[in-house]
């Protein structure tokens, strides 16, 4: 039988610990890293709650100023409609009126005729007044309640978003 080298016995046994302590070595890195993936997994994971709740408060903000801004343009409606009808009789009375004076029994037909044309002018004017306010007031009222809608949405947002910081 031939015998090895003399040399061939300790690189034998030399590989073999290299072999192993390697082994060992990459098994200690494969479980260093797979406690990372895990840490780096629940950290995300709790990132991702803490977005998803910051997201949902500054969408409750957003909805409540929504809906805050819908009562108040209902509102601006009904005011809106209340004045019509306060208009509508102030209309109606100058139209009274102007009969009124066009009925009068006057001894001069062209001062008859003068009280006539100024009711009746003044009747016009009126209506164009009422109603031009009318549209002004209630651009001023979509703006407005647009406006603070808006304030509102963006102040909550931005609140929420310095809760979730801190």
């Amino acid at each position: 039988m031939i015998s090895p080298p003399s040399w061939a016995i300790p690189v034998a046994i030399g590989a073999a610990l290299i072999g192993s302590h390697w082994l060992a070595y990459s098994h200690g890195a494969d479980v260093e890293h797979s406690r990372n993936a895990a840490l780096l997994a629940k950290s995300q994971s709790v990132a991702e709650k803490d977005a998803r709740s910051t997201e949902q408060a500054s969408q409750t903000v957003v909805n409540t100023a929504g809906e805050t801004a819908h009562a108040e343009l209902e509102q601006a409606r009904l005011d809106a409609a209340a004045a019509a009808a306060t208009a509508g009789g102030l209309r109606d009375e100058s139209k009274r009126l102007t009969a009124k004076l066009a009925s009068c029994n006057s001894s001069v037909t062209a001062e008859r005729q003068a009280r006539e044309r100024a009711a009746t002018e003044l009747a016009n004017v009126l209506a164009e007044m009422e109603l031009e306010g009318r549209g002004m007031a209630e651009a001023a009222t979509r703006s407005r309640a647009s406006g603070l809608a808006c304030e509102a949405a963006y102040d909550g947002v931005k609140r929420e978003h310095e809760k979730a910081r801190d």
